[in-house]
C-alpha cells in the first residue's frame, strides 16, 4: 500500500518518468533476489557432492588439499558470492526507496562496501587451497571440479 501511495503522489506532482523508473528499478530488484535464492540452494544442496569420505585414503599433502580444502574453499566461496549478490540487491532496494533520506542512502553505501569486501574475501576461499599447495610444493595446479 505504501508503494500505490507513493507511485500516486508522484504521478500527481507530475513526475510520470520517476513512477515508472521507481517500478522498473523495483521489478528488477525483487526479479533478482528468486534466481539467486535458488542458486545458492542448488549449489548448496543439490548440486556439491557428500564429502564425507573415508579418511583412509589421505595418503599425503595433495590429497590433503584436493579432498578437504579445495571442497571447503568451493563451499565459502559460493556462499560468500551468494551472499554479496543478496546484499547488492538489498542496497539497491534501500537506493531506489531511500529517496531524500541520507541515513537510508548512507547504509546503502555501506552495505554496497560490505559486498565489495564479501567478494574479495570469497576470491580469496577460492585461491587458498592453491597458495597452500604451492607453499607445501605440492604441485596442484587447481582443484578439481565436484
Amino acid at each position: 500500500m505504501k508503494i500505490k501511495n507513493y507511485l500516486v503522489k508522484l504521478a500527481a506532482n507530475g513526475r510520470i518518468m520517476k513512477a515508472v523508473d521507481y517500478i522498473v528499478k523495483l521489478a528488477a530488484s525483487r526479479a533478482a533476489v528468486l534466481p539467486s535464492v535458488a542458486f545458492t540452494f542448488l549449489n548448496l544442496f543439490v548440486v556439491n557432492n557428500a564429502y564425507a569420505q573415508s579418511i583412509n585414503s589421505i595418503t599425503n599433502a595433495a590429497d590433503i588439499n584436493s579432498k578437504i580444502l579445495c571442497p571447503i574453499a568451493s563451499i565459502m566461496f559460493n556462499v560468500l558470492i551468494t551472499l554479496s549478490v543478496i546484499m547488492v540487491l538489498y542496497a539497491a532496494y534501500m537506493y531506489v526507496t531511500g529517496g531524500d533520506n541520507a541515513e537510508k542512502i548512507k547504509t546503502a553505501h555501506k552495505t554496497i562496501a560490505y559486498a565489495a569486501v564479501g567478494v574479495i574475501v570469497a576470491l580469496i576461499a577460492r585461491v587458498f587451497p592453491l597458495i597452500i599447495a604451492r607453499l607445501f610444493d605440492v604441485g596442484v595446479s587447481s582443484c578439481p571440479s565436484s
